[in-house]
């Protein structure tokens, strides 16, 4: 049913917030803000909010994307720390965005072995993982 979604919106599939999140690590913000927002449109997930929430941010539509991060708060529902991690990994804020990361494990997030790459290019060593 999503693939119909997806063809009629031009969107390729459900990874489509990948790009936005591949958009944003390139400074392409109009292309993320519009991969974002289609794919948050259609199917909500919280990967596709937190990289909306962060996109928005970054864009200057800062209230919008605090009313997107609140709504996920305490942030301790399933999926709730993969939103928040990807919405300050996007912002630029490493440490925070290692602070939700370490929840994303302990959810046991399945998408969490994919996000490695992305995540550890830009976490420095440090407080949360010495080596």
């Amino acid at each position: 049913m999503h693939a119909c979604w997806y063809k009629m919106l031009g969107i390729e599939d459900s990874r489509s917030w990948l790009l936005a999140l591949t958009y944003a690590q390139e400074d392409n913000w109009e292309e993320a803000l519009r991969f974002a927002e289609r794919l948050t449109h259609v199917s909500p997930s919280p990967q596709s909010i937190g990289t909306l929430a962060g996109v928005l941010k970054r864009t200057g539509q800062v209230n919008r994307a605090e009313e997107l991060i609140q709504k996920l708060m305490p942030g301790d529902s399933y999926g709730a720390p993969m939103a928040i991690a990807l919405y300050y990994f996007v912002c630029g804020e490493m440490d925070r965005a290692a602070e939700w990361w370490e929840k994303v494990i302990e959810q046991r997030h399945p998408l969490a072995p994919f996000m490695v790459p992305y995540f550890c290019i830009q976490l420095p060593v440090g407080l949360h993982w010495p080596n």
